[in-house]
């Protein structure tokens, strides 16, 4: 006679194909390691700010902290094709911080949300690894060429890399209008915002290292980067390319990228004053000391006129970087292309925590396995200018 099973109760059967059931359901809605891109597609992961604010005695870094910080949140991190097929494999999207869309006009509405190209590291059977990662934050070209070139160059070198598009770029075009100063001084501000809560979003992927997601920004890019180091350690490197400090004297006194802003916020109406409290909201030199000075290197060209060497020389002075940790390169802003491959190469294996044998001294040397002489170095190479 067969027995019947009681009200609320399951044979170990059962249970077994129920709890492998959930499992299957548990990862068709957050995929994790062994998932493929198309996994991901049309997912939403839950993710929070890790910010945190604290005050400081001078006067200028905690006004530059107020702007910059916001109350902590939960916020959900939607996963989609990317917009474009040479745009990364994936893209995130997720609300931008402390800004409420029903403030922005129409044509602003893009700037609601943070887009993020997401360069994803693959095993041999086209699943997603579990790697570090680094936030990139690309150059002031509207191709953001620079930033994507060096996204692919990191996942080559087994490192996800996450592409920021800042206000204003991309997917958030919106129409560019500097006389507006307070419109402009806002998007300033939320480029900021953006970048350091990117790394929120990408710490609550499975397929990242938490304690391995640093920083890295060129030109435009590096000013913001040094900004977001100086806001909390949230990052575990960071990685400055060809930028610095003291960003009013960049915009008034540089040649070329630096000229074509200056001229275009004077041609605007704007006055020296309004210029100089423009930068000083997203001033590096205001929390540099605040930098954690042994995670953050500044790689700078000794030939620079967009970004003057000097202004590279006090951002390192205000940290307190020490040797090693202010690299040189014999490059002005636009040759420095030369280097990318020796840098990529220091920056995945400091990421990656392989850095043995990999010198700084190394990559100002190296160029593709070759001498470059500084005089040669100093010429701008096609196809790469156009991002201050």
């Amino acid at each position: 006679m067969r027995r019947r099973c009681k009200a609320g109760w399951l044979p170990p059967v059962a249970i077994t194909a129920l709890a492998v059931s959930y499992a299957v359901n548990a990862a068709a809605e957050t995929p994790g390691l062994g998932s493929g891109l198309e996994d991901w597609i049309g997912t939403s992961i839950d993710a929070r700010d890790s910010i945190r604010r604290a005050e400081d005695p001078k006067p200028e870094a905690e006004a530059c902290l107020k702007r910059l910080c916001w109350h902590p949140t939960t916020f959900a991190v939607r996963v989609d094709r990317p917009g474009r097929p040479d745009a990364g494999d994936l893209w995130l999207s997720f609300p931008a911080a402390g800004l409420k869309p029903s403030e922005l006009r129409p044509e602003d509405r893009p700037l609601a949300r943070v887009v993020v190209e997401w360069y994803a590291v693959r095993d041999g059977m086209g699943r997603l690894a579990r790697r570090p990662a680094v936030v990139v934050v690309h150059e002031s070209g509207s191709g953001m060429t620079v930033g994507r070139m060096i996204a692919r160059g990191l996942r080559q070198r087994g490192v996800h890399a996450f592409m920021v598009q800042l206000p204003g770029y991309g997917a958030r075009k919106v129409p560019r209008d500097v006389t507006q100063v307070e419109r402009f001084g806002r998007m300033l501000v939320q480029s900021v915002r953006d970048v350091r809560r990117t790394r929120d979003a990408v710490t609550a992927l499975p397929v990242v290292v938490k304690n391995r997601v640093a920083l890295q920004g060129t030109s435009l890019g590096g000013f913001v980067a040094a900004t977001v180091a100086g806001i909390d350690d949230a990052f575990s490197h960071v990685f400055v390319l060809l930028a610095g400090g003291d960003l009013y004297t960049v915009v008034m006194t540089g040649a070329r990228d630096a000229a074509g802003v200056r001229r275009e916020l004077l041609k605007a109406g704007l006055t020296e004053r309004q210029i100089r409290e423009l930068a000083g909201l997203v001033e590096p030199l205001h929390v540099a000391h605040r930098v954690v000075a042994d995670r953050f290197w500044l790689f700078r060209g000794k030939f620079d006129t967009v970004v003057p060497p000097e202004c590279s020389r006090k951002l390192a002075r205000a940290i307190g970087l020490e040797a090693g940790h202010e690299i040189v390169l014999p490059v002005n802003h636009y040759s420095g292309i030369v280097f990318l491959p020796a840098t990529l190469d220091f920056i995945a294996a400091r990421v990656n925590g392989t850095d043995r044998g990999t010198r700084p001294q190394d990559v100002g040397r190296n160029a593709g396995g070759r001498t470059v002489p500084s005089d040669a170095a100093s010429a701008p190479m096609r196809g790469t200018e156009g991002g201050m």
